[in-house]
Protein backbone atom coordinates (compact mmCIF):
# COMPACT_ATOMS: atom_id res chain seq x y z
CA UNK A 1 0.00 0.00 0.00
CA UNK A 2 2.79 2.14 0.72
CA UNK A 3 4.72 1.61 -2.27
CA UNK A 4 1.56 2.55 -4.31
CA UNK A 5 1.03 5.56 -2.82
CA UNK A 6 4.33 6.89 -3.42
CA UNK A 7 3.97 5.75 -7.27
CA UNK A 8 1.04 7.56 -7.56
CA UNK A 9 2.65 11.09 -5.89
CA UNK A 10 5.51 10.90 -8.48
CA UNK A 11 3.00 10.24 -11.22
CA UNK A 12 0.11 12.73 -10.20
CA UNK A 13 -0.12 16.20 -10.68
CA UNK A 14 -0.59 18.41 -7.30
CA UNK A 15 -3.60 19.29 -8.10
CA UNK A 16 -4.72 15.38 -8.84
CA UNK A 17 -3.14 14.04 -5.64
CA UNK A 18 -5.00 16.57 -3.77
CA UNK A 19 -8.25 15.75 -5.07
CA UNK A 20 -7.33 12.06 -4.28
CA UNK A 21 -6.50 12.46 -1.17
CA UNK A 22 -8.84 14.88 -0.23
CA UNK A 23 -11.97 12.48 -1.73
CA UNK A 24 -10.63 9.42 -0.26
CA UNK A 25 -9.02 9.21 3.63
CA UNK A 26 -6.14 7.29 4.16
CA UNK A 27 -7.03 4.62 6.52
CA UNK A 28 -4.58 3.74 8.84
CA UNK A 29 -2.41 -0.05 8.66
CA UNK A 30 -4.05 -0.73 12.48
CA UNK A 31 -7.87 -0.22 10.64
CA UNK A 32 -7.01 -2.88 8.02
CA UNK A 33 -5.43 -5.34 10.35
CA UNK A 34 -9.24 -4.87 11.79
CA UNK A 35 -10.72 -5.44 9.24
CA UNK A 36 -9.62 -8.51 8.28
CA UNK A 37 -10.25 -10.13 11.28
CA UNK A 38 -13.15 -9.37 11.73
CA UNK A 39 -13.51 -11.02 8.05
CA UNK A 40 -12.08 -13.89 9.11
CA UNK A 41 -13.36 -14.61 12.26
CA UNK A 42 -16.75 -14.37 9.99
CA UNK A 43 -15.81 -16.71 8.23
CA UNK A 44 -14.79 -19.02 10.86
CA UNK A 45 -18.47 -18.60 12.53
CA UNK A 46 -19.67 -19.59 9.49
CA UNK A 47 -17.74 -22.36 8.72
CA UNK A 48 -18.74 -23.95 12.04
CA UNK A 49 -22.39 -23.04 11.58
CA UNK A 50 -22.20 -25.43 8.56
CA UNK A 51 -19.98 -28.08 9.67
CA UNK A 52 -22.77 -28.23 13.09
CA UNK A 53 -25.46 -28.28 10.42
CA UNK A 54 -24.33 -31.00 8.18
CA UNK A 55 -23.15 -32.60 11.57
CA UNK A 56 -26.56 -32.55 12.94
CA UNK A 57 -28.36 -33.62 8.93
CA UNK A 58 -25.94 -37.01 9.35
CA UNK A 59 -27.04 -37.97 12.97
CA UNK A 60 -30.34 -37.63 11.66
CA UNK A 61 -30.17 -39.81 9.01
CA UNK A 62 -28.60 -42.20 11.21
CA UNK A 63 -30.76 -41.60 14.01
CA UNK A 64 -34.06 -41.76 12.45
CA UNK A 65 -33.67 -45.63 11.37
CA UNK A 66 -33.25 -46.20 15.13
CA UNK A 67 -36.63 -44.63 15.94
CA UNK A 68 -39.94 -46.30 15.71
CA UNK A 69 -41.96 -45.70 12.94
CA UNK A 70 -44.38 -43.23 15.24
CA UNK A 71 -41.90 -41.21 16.67
CA UNK A 72 -39.78 -40.96 12.91
CA UNK A 73 -42.54 -39.42 12.36
CA UNK A 74 -43.38 -37.08 14.59
CA UNK A 75 -39.62 -36.02 14.16
CA UNK A 76 -39.83 -35.79 10.61
CA UNK A 77 -43.73 -33.37 10.50
CA UNK A 78 -41.23 -31.25 13.37
CA UNK A 79 -38.75 -30.56 11.18
CA UNK A 80 -38.09 -27.52 8.49
CA UNK A 81 -39.28 -27.75 4.86
CA UNK A 82 -35.66 -27.09 3.84
CA UNK A 83 -34.27 -29.69 5.62
CA UNK A 84 -36.26 -32.46 4.80
CA UNK A 85 -35.52 -31.68 0.99
CA UNK A 86 -31.50 -31.45 2.32
CA UNK A 87 -32.38 -34.99 4.26
CA UNK A 88 -34.33 -36.60 1.76
CA UNK A 89 -31.57 -36.18 -0.96
CA UNK A 90 -29.32 -37.50 1.45
CA UNK A 91 -30.76 -40.74 2.39
CA UNK A 92 -32.16 -41.37 -1.12
CA UNK A 93 -28.46 -41.29 -2.03
CA UNK A 94 -27.41 -43.42 1.05
CA UNK A 95 -29.98 -46.55 -0.33
CA UNK A 96 -28.67 -46.37 -3.32
CA UNK A 97 -25.05 -46.40 -2.50
CA UNK A 98 -25.71 -49.60 -0.20
CA UNK A 99 -27.55 -51.57 -2.61
CA UNK A 100 -24.62 -53.79 -2.91
CA UNK A 101 -23.04 -53.46 0.32
CA UNK A 102 -26.39 -53.90 2.35
CA UNK A 103 -29.46 -54.53 0.85
CA UNK A 104 -31.65 -54.75 3.89
CA UNK A 105 -30.23 -51.27 5.11
CA UNK A 106 -30.87 -50.17 1.33
CA UNK A 107 -34.47 -50.91 2.01
CA UNK A 108 -34.97 -49.03 5.54
CA UNK A 109 -33.55 -45.97 3.82
CA UNK A 110 -35.57 -46.14 0.96
CA UNK A 111 -38.70 -46.46 3.17
CA UNK A 112 -37.49 -43.75 5.12
CA UNK A 113 -37.15 -41.31 2.10
CA UNK A 114 -41.02 -42.12 1.47
CA UNK A 115 -41.59 -41.10 4.75
CA UNK A 116 -39.50 -37.46 4.23
CA UNK A 117 -41.09 -37.08 1.07
CA UNK A 118 -44.87 -37.21 2.81
CA UNK A 119 -43.62 -34.88 5.70
CA UNK A 120 -42.28 -32.32 2.99
CA UNK A 121 -46.20 -33.01 1.69
CA UNK A 122 -47.67 -32.14 4.42
CA UNK A 123 -45.86 -28.86 4.94
CA UNK A 124 -47.23 -27.53 2.10
CA UNK A 125 -43.64 -25.86 1.22
CA UNK A 126 -44.05 -27.31 -2.16
CA UNK A 127 -46.10 -27.06 -5.27
CA UNK A 128 -48.49 -30.46 -5.75
CA UNK A 129 -46.81 -31.23 -9.01
CA UNK A 130 -43.17 -30.72 -6.92
CA UNK A 131 -45.02 -32.72 -4.42
CA UNK A 132 -45.70 -35.32 -7.11
CA UNK A 133 -41.92 -35.40 -8.51
CA UNK A 134 -40.93 -36.35 -4.75
CA UNK A 135 -43.15 -38.91 -4.15
CA UNK A 136 -42.45 -40.01 -7.71
CA UNK A 137 -38.27 -40.57 -6.87
CA UNK A 138 -38.96 -42.01 -3.19
CA UNK A 139 -41.48 -44.66 -4.78
CA UNK A 140 -38.98 -44.90 -7.83
CA UNK A 141 -35.87 -46.08 -5.60
CA UNK A 142 -38.16 -47.80 -2.77
CA UNK A 143 -39.27 -50.31 -5.51
CA UNK A 144 -35.40 -50.99 -6.79
CA UNK A 145 -34.50 -51.32 -2.70
CA UNK A 146 -37.61 -53.90 -2.65
CA UNK A 147 -36.73 -55.99 -6.14
CA UNK A 148 -33.30 -56.22 -4.18
CA UNK A 149 -34.30 -57.80 -1.34
CA UNK A 150 -36.31 -59.80 -3.85
CA UNK A 151 -40.24 -58.79 -2.65
CA UNK A 152 -41.04 -58.69 -6.81
CA UNK A 153 -45.06 -57.79 -5.60
CA UNK A 154 -44.07 -54.87 -3.26
CA UNK A 155 -41.80 -53.36 -5.91
CA UNK A 156 -43.93 -53.67 -8.63
CA UNK A 157 -46.79 -51.87 -6.57
CA UNK A 158 -44.02 -49.35 -5.57
CA UNK A 159 -42.71 -49.15 -9.09
CA UNK A 160 -47.08 -48.40 -10.44
CA UNK A 161 -47.41 -45.78 -7.79
CA UNK A 162 -44.04 -44.23 -8.59
CA UNK A 163 -45.69 -43.98 -12.19
CA UNK A 164 -48.86 -42.62 -11.25
CA UNK A 165 -47.17 -39.80 -9.46
CA UNK A 166 -44.97 -38.96 -11.95
CA UNK A 167 -48.06 -38.49 -14.96
CA UNK A 168 -49.04 -36.03 -12.39
CA UNK A 169 -45.73 -33.74 -11.59
CA UNK A 170 -43.73 -31.40 -13.52
CA UNK A 171 -42.69 -33.68 -16.74
CA UNK A 172 -38.98 -34.34 -14.98
CA UNK A 173 -37.08 -35.93 -17.85
CA UNK A 174 -34.29 -37.11 -15.84
CA UNK A 175 -36.89 -38.76 -13.08
CA UNK A 176 -38.62 -40.28 -15.59
CA UNK A 177 -35.38 -41.70 -17.30
CA UNK A 178 -34.70 -43.31 -13.63
CA UNK A 179 -37.92 -44.94 -13.56
CA UNK A 180 -37.64 -46.64 -16.88
CA UNK A 181 -34.30 -47.71 -15.75
CA UNK A 182 -35.80 -49.59 -12.39
CA UNK A 183 -38.83 -50.84 -14.31
CA UNK A 184 -35.91 -52.52 -16.43
CA UNK A 185 -34.57 -54.31 -13.51
CA UNK A 186 -37.86 -55.43 -12.30
CA UNK A 187 -38.99 -57.06 -15.47
CA UNK A 188 -35.45 -58.80 -15.46
CA UNK A 189 -35.66 -60.01 -12.20
CA UNK A 190 -39.15 -61.01 -13.23
CA UNK A 191 -37.72 -63.14 -16.12
CA UNK A 192 -39.21 -60.78 -19.16
CA UNK A 193 -35.91 -59.71 -20.28
CA UNK A 194 -36.77 -58.35 -23.70
CA UNK A 195 -39.57 -56.20 -22.23
CA UNK A 196 -36.47 -55.13 -19.86
CA UNK A 197 -34.58 -54.37 -23.43
CA UNK A 198 -37.11 -52.60 -25.05
CA UNK A 199 -37.78 -50.08 -21.76
CA UNK A 200 -33.64 -49.34 -21.56
CA UNK A 201 -33.61 -48.75 -25.25
CA UNK A 202 -36.42 -45.84 -24.23
CA UNK A 203 -34.23 -44.76 -21.33
CA UNK A 204 -30.64 -45.05 -23.85
CA UNK A 205 -32.82 -42.41 -26.28
CA UNK A 206 -33.85 -39.98 -23.47
CA UNK A 207 -30.54 -40.14 -21.88
CA UNK A 208 -29.30 -38.93 -25.17
CA UNK A 209 -31.96 -36.24 -25.26
CA UNK A 210 -31.06 -34.95 -21.94
CA UNK A 211 -27.28 -35.33 -22.55
CA UNK A 212 -26.73 -37.19 -19.06
CA UNK A 213 -23.57 -38.95 -20.41
CA UNK A 214 -22.57 -40.79 -17.21
CA UNK A 215 -26.13 -42.20 -16.28
CA UNK A 216 -26.25 -43.04 -20.26
CA UNK A 217 -23.00 -45.13 -19.85
CA UNK A 218 -24.33 -46.40 -16.97
CA UNK A 219 -27.87 -47.61 -19.09
CA UNK A 220 -25.67 -48.56 -22.37
CA UNK A 221 -23.52 -51.09 -20.02
CA UNK A 222 -27.20 -52.31 -18.12
CA UNK A 223 -28.25 -52.99 -21.71
CA UNK A 224 -25.08 -54.98 -22.87
CA UNK A 225 -26.04 -57.07 -20.31
CA UNK A 226 -29.32 -57.91 -20.24
CA UNK A 227 -27.95 -58.81 -24.43
CA UNK A 228 -25.74 -61.07 -23.43
CA UNK A 229 -28.72 -63.03 -21.29
CA UNK A 230 -31.32 -62.53 -24.47
CA UNK A 231 -27.98 -64.52 -26.05
CA UNK A 232 -27.88 -61.64 -28.90
CA UNK A 233 -24.72 -61.68 -31.15
CA UNK A 234 -21.64 -60.87 -29.29
CA UNK A 235 -21.06 -58.45 -31.22
CA UNK A 236 -23.72 -56.13 -30.37
CA UNK A 237 -23.57 -56.58 -26.86
CA UNK A 238 -19.72 -55.84 -26.97
CA UNK A 239 -20.69 -52.63 -28.82
CA UNK A 240 -23.02 -51.29 -25.99
CA UNK A 241 -20.45 -52.68 -23.50
CA UNK A 242 -18.18 -49.74 -25.05
CA UNK A 243 -20.31 -47.30 -25.86
CA UNK A 244 -20.63 -47.69 -22.03
CA UNK A 245 -17.11 -47.82 -20.93
CA UNK A 246 -16.52 -44.74 -22.92
CA UNK A 247 -19.10 -42.85 -20.95
CA UNK A 248 -18.60 -43.44 -17.41
CA UNK A 249 -15.97 -42.54 -15.23
CA UNK A 250 -16.53 -44.47 -11.63
CA UNK A 251 -14.20 -46.84 -11.19
CA UNK A 252 -16.03 -49.28 -9.86
CA UNK A 253 -18.50 -49.52 -12.40
CA UNK A 254 -15.27 -49.58 -14.73
CA UNK A 255 -14.55 -52.68 -13.26
CA UNK A 256 -18.18 -53.97 -12.88
CA UNK A 257 -18.63 -53.45 -17.04
CA UNK A 258 -15.14 -54.98 -18.23
CA UNK A 259 -15.94 -58.18 -15.59
CA UNK A 260 -19.26 -58.37 -17.55
CA UNK A 261 -17.85 -57.80 -20.87
CA UNK A 262 -15.37 -60.59 -20.15
CA UNK A 263 -17.69 -63.51 -18.72
CA UNK A 264 -20.31 -62.43 -22.06
CA UNK A 265 -16.97 -63.51 -23.78
CA UNK A 266 -15.81 -66.30 -22.37
CA UNK A 267 -19.45 -67.84 -21.86
CA UNK A 268 -18.98 -67.85 -25.51
CA UNK A 269 -16.07 -69.15 -26.06
CA UNK A 270 -13.84 -65.88 -26.89
CA UNK A 271 -10.99 -66.47 -24.75
CA UNK A 272 -8.52 -63.85 -26.04
CA UNK A 273 -11.02 -61.41 -26.06
CA UNK A 274 -12.14 -61.92 -22.26
CA UNK A 275 -8.64 -62.26 -21.38
CA UNK A 276 -7.90 -58.57 -22.78
CA UNK A 277 -11.45 -57.17 -21.07
CA UNK A 278 -9.97 -59.13 -18.17
CA UNK A 279 -6.77 -57.29 -17.99
CA UNK A 280 -8.34 -54.07 -17.80
CA UNK A 281 -10.80 -54.97 -15.15
CA UNK A 282 -7.50 -56.62 -13.21
CA UNK A 283 -5.22 -53.41 -13.48
CA UNK A 284 -8.08 -51.07 -11.25
CA UNK A 285 -8.99 -53.36 -9.40
CA UNK A 286 -6.00 -52.61 -7.20
CA UNK A 287 -7.92 -49.08 -6.80
CA UNK A 288 -11.00 -50.17 -5.08
CA UNK A 289 -11.92 -51.81 -2.15
CA UNK A 290 -14.65 -54.33 -2.86
CA UNK A 291 -14.20 -58.37 -1.82
CA UNK A 292 -17.75 -58.73 -3.64
CA UNK A 293 -15.90 -57.50 -6.92
CA UNK A 294 -12.72 -58.85 -6.61
CA UNK A 295 -15.11 -62.90 -6.09
CA UNK A 296 -16.20 -62.23 -9.07
CA UNK A 297 -13.52 -60.78 -10.99
CA UNK A 298 -11.76 -64.20 -9.77
CA UNK A 299 -14.77 -66.54 -10.95
CA UNK A 300 -14.31 -64.96 -14.71
CA UNK A 301 -10.69 -65.32 -15.03
CA UNK A 302 -11.34 -68.71 -13.90
CA UNK A 303 -13.93 -69.73 -17.15
CA UNK A 304 -11.76 -67.43 -19.24
CA UNK A 305 -9.06 -69.92 -18.58
CA UNK A 306 -11.54 -72.18 -19.44
CA UNK A 307 -12.42 -70.89 -22.87
CA UNK A 308 -8.56 -70.73 -23.58
CA UNK A 309 -8.28 -74.00 -22.69
CA UNK A 310 -6.07 -73.96 -19.59
CA UNK A 311 -7.80 -76.20 -17.27
CA UNK A 312 -5.26 -76.29 -14.70
CA UNK A 313 -5.53 -73.16 -14.05
CA UNK A 314 -9.64 -72.47 -14.31
CA UNK A 315 -10.14 -75.60 -11.90
CA UNK A 316 -8.03 -73.98 -9.39
CA UNK A 317 -9.96 -70.45 -9.78
CA UNK A 318 -13.36 -71.57 -9.75
CA UNK A 319 -12.65 -74.21 -6.94
CA UNK A 320 -11.62 -71.46 -4.82
CA UNK A 321 -14.74 -69.28 -5.80
CA UNK A 322 -17.03 -72.11 -5.16
CA UNK A 323 -15.34 -72.32 -1.34
CA UNK A 324 -15.80 -68.58 -1.05
CA UNK A 325 -19.61 -68.44 -2.82
CA UNK A 326 -20.50 -71.51 -0.15
CA UNK A 327 -18.79 -69.33 3.06
CA UNK A 328 -20.88 -66.39 1.79
CA UNK A 329 -24.16 -68.07 1.82
CA UNK A 330 -24.92 -67.11 -1.90
CA UNK A 331 -26.48 -70.28 -2.99
CA UNK A 332 -27.80 -69.50 -6.64
CA UNK A 333 -24.18 -68.40 -7.65
CA UNK A 334 -22.29 -71.10 -5.74
CA UNK A 335 -24.88 -73.39 -7.59
CA UNK A 336 -23.68 -71.95 -10.74
CA UNK A 337 -20.06 -71.67 -10.02
CA UNK A 338 -20.47 -75.48 -9.38
CA UNK A 339 -21.43 -75.96 -12.98
CA UNK A 340 -19.06 -73.73 -14.49
CA UNK A 341 -16.48 -76.27 -12.62
CA UNK A 342 -18.36 -79.16 -14.38
CA UNK A 343 -17.29 -77.85 -17.93
CA UNK A 344 -13.90 -77.96 -16.74
CA UNK A 345 -14.08 -81.26 -15.43
CA UNK A 346 -15.99 -82.48 -18.39
CA UNK A 347 -13.54 -81.35 -20.59
CA UNK A 348 -11.12 -83.14 -18.61
CA UNK A 349 -13.27 -85.76 -18.63
CA UNK A 350 -13.91 -86.21 -15.56
CA UNK A 351 -17.36 -87.33 -15.82
CA UNK A 352 -17.58 -88.64 -12.41
CA UNK A 353 -17.02 -85.49 -10.72
CA UNK A 354 -19.50 -83.91 -13.47
CA UNK A 355 -22.05 -86.05 -12.15
CA UNK A 356 -21.38 -85.01 -8.38
CA UNK A 357 -21.18 -80.77 -9.52
CA UNK A 358 -24.38 -81.40 -11.31
CA UNK A 359 -25.92 -82.98 -8.32
CA UNK A 360 -24.87 -80.11 -5.77
CA UNK A 361 -26.09 -77.70 -8.35
CA UNK A 362 -29.65 -79.03 -9.15
CA UNK A 363 -30.26 -79.56 -4.60
CA UNK A 364 -29.54 -76.05 -4.81
CA UNK A 365 -31.96 -75.02 -7.59
CA UNK A 366 -34.32 -77.12 -6.50
CA UNK A 367 -34.02 -75.97 -2.75
CA UNK A 368 -34.31 -71.74 -4.13
CA UNK A 369 -37.25 -73.36 -6.55
CA UNK A 370 -35.65 -72.34 -10.30
CA UNK A 371 -37.86 -72.93 -12.80
CA UNK A 372 -38.59 -76.51 -14.14
CA UNK A 373 -36.99 -75.39 -17.83
CA UNK A 374 -33.62 -75.10 -15.72
CA UNK A 375 -33.72 -78.14 -13.80
CA UNK A 376 -34.65 -80.05 -16.80
CA UNK A 377 -31.36 -78.96 -18.61
CA UNK A 378 -29.44 -79.70 -15.56
CA UNK A 379 -30.77 -83.52 -15.34
CA UNK A 380 -30.11 -83.67 -19.02
CA UNK A 381 -26.54 -83.67 -18.21
CA UNK A 382 -26.82 -85.59 -15.70
CA UNK A 383 -28.34 -88.60 -17.81
CA UNK A 384 -25.11 -87.71 -20.58
CA UNK A 385 -22.86 -88.50 -17.77
CA UNK A 386 -24.40 -91.58 -17.09
CA UNK A 387 -24.20 -92.83 -20.68
CA UNK A 388 -20.95 -91.40 -21.08
CA UNK A 389 -22.19 -88.53 -23.87
CA UNK A 390 -21.18 -85.56 -21.86
CA UNK A 391 -18.82 -83.08 -22.79
CA UNK A 392 -17.49 -79.33 -22.63
CA UNK A 393 -19.64 -78.28 -24.81
CA UNK A 394 -22.63 -79.66 -23.36
CA UNK A 395 -22.08 -78.23 -20.20
CA UNK A 396 -21.43 -75.00 -21.38
CA UNK A 397 -24.81 -74.81 -23.02
CA UNK A 398 -26.53 -76.14 -19.93
CA UNK A 399 -24.62 -73.64 -17.60
CA UNK A 400 -25.21 -70.93 -20.40
CA UNK A 401 -28.79 -71.36 -20.20
CA UNK A 402 -29.17 -71.60 -16.28
CA UNK A 403 -28.22 -68.50 -16.13
CA UNK A 404 -30.31 -66.83 -19.21
CA UNK A 405 -33.40 -68.45 -18.00
CA UNK A 406 -33.31 -67.09 -14.41
CA UNK A 407 -33.87 -63.87 -16.47
CA UNK A 408 -35.74 -64.72 -19.52
CA UNK A 409 -39.09 -67.27 -19.49
CA UNK A 410 -39.10 -67.40 -23.03
CA UNK A 411 -36.16 -69.27 -22.93
CA UNK A 412 -36.23 -73.00 -24.53
CA UNK A 413 -33.21 -75.85 -23.93
CA UNK A 414 -32.55 -77.70 -26.89
CA UNK A 415 -29.09 -79.97 -27.22
CA UNK A 416 -28.46 -82.33 -30.33
CA UNK A 417 -25.70 -84.37 -29.77
CA UNK A 418 -23.16 -84.10 -32.90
Amino acid sequence: MDDLINFLRRKLSPEDLAKLEGEFEAAEKEEYEAAIRRVVSRLKAAEKQHAFAHSRLELRSQDLLRLPKGRRLTVLRNSSPVMLLVLFRQILHQSWDERFGDVRRSLALAVAATEVAEAVELSGYLSVSDVHDLRAEALAYLGNAQRINSDLAGAELSLSKARDHLSNGTGDRILKADLLMFLAFQRVSQGRSTEAAALLEREIRLRRLLGDEENLGFSLIQRGWIGSILAEPIEEVCGYFKAGLTRVTDPFLVVQATSSLADAFAREGFGIDALSALTTAENLLHFIESDRLKLHHRWTRGITYRALGDLESAERDLRAVRQEMKASKAPSNSAIVALDLACVCAAKGKLQQVKQLAEEALSIFRAERLEERALTAILMLQEAVETERATEQMAVAVVNFVIRAQHNKALRFEWRDE
